[in-house]
């Protein structure tokens, strides 16, 4: 089925390392798109990894300060198990 996966922060973030996603399949990958700055964005590659599998996304947010929103758009099905900032690791599924 698929849909999509909205992380809205209150406040911008300094840095978001990572995404991890769980049984992420389909014909074609997620896309990830990063919002930061002054209405900027960077749509970034993913894979499909197939059932029981996991892949960890780097977001090197490191190079786009203030992030304001990360969209995940998927085709099928999957978790996002974690997405991890400088402070602590939250999890969430889709």
């Amino acid at each position: 089925m698929g849909g999509i996966l909205t992380f809205e922060f209150r406040q911008p973030h300094e840095f978001v390392k990572a995404m991890t996603f769980l049984d992420s399949k389909g014909p074609e990958t997620p896309d990830v798109i990063v919002f930061f700055g002054e209405g900027q964005s960077i749509t970034i590659d993913t894979m499909t990894t197939g059932g029981h599998s996991v892949y960890k996304l780097p977001l090197r947010t490191s190079l786009y300060r203030q992030v304001t929103r990360i969209e995940v758009n998927t085709t099928e099905s999957g978790y996002i198990s974690s997405l991890e900032d400088n402070t602590a690791v939250e999890e969430y599924i889709l």
